[in-house]
């Protein structure tokens, strides 16, 4: 469903609808709550709904179920990665260095490539692997975001 679909549907405010068949699961950000799906075809997903209802879902890019966000959730937070507040966890890549450069290299979505690359700032700091893969990256398209990473670990 698209924003202006959404917003659509939402126009009214009608916040019995948004939330209907969602049992409430924690904050995320200023904006958003995550949300587990009870009822639907959508049942047992993890969706991030907007406090006002003004914005479109966000659907958990790598989490087809809640055992998986949850799964990850706390091996992100097992792992010591800085995931708080926990916006942080709703828009990272899940994975330690070797799964992220992974997932950046079998990936032609350059969306999705770039939050994989902002999902390095997780870390406490990075590996001499992961800072020659970052150099190694010609695209242009990319820089910024590759000089913006480094900046966190200078």
């Amino acid at each position: 469903m698209t924003s202006e679909e959404w917003e659509r549907l939402f126009e009214d405010d009608d916040l019995d609808d948004y939330y209907y068949g969602t049992i409430a699961l924690c904050g995320m950000d200023l904006t958003y709550n995550a949300y587990l799906v009870v009822t639907g075809p959508m049942r047992g997903k993890v969706v991030y709904l907007s406090y006002g209802s003004d914005l479109a879902p966000i659907w958990p890019k790598e989490f087809p179920d809640f055992l998986t966000w949850c799964e990850s959730f706390f091996t992100e937070l097992l792992s010591g990665y800085d995931i708080s507040p926990t916006w942080k966890f709703m828009w990272q890549m899940p994975g330690n260095e070797e799964e992220l450069i992974n997932a950046f290299k079998n990936s032609s979505d350059k969306s999705y490539c770039k939050d994989v690359l902002y999902s390095f700032c997780k870390f406490a700091k990075l590996s001499q692997r992961t800072c020659e893969f970052m150099e190694s990256i010609s695209d242009p398209e990319f820089q910024d975001i590759i000089k913006e990473v480094s900046m966190r670990f200078k």
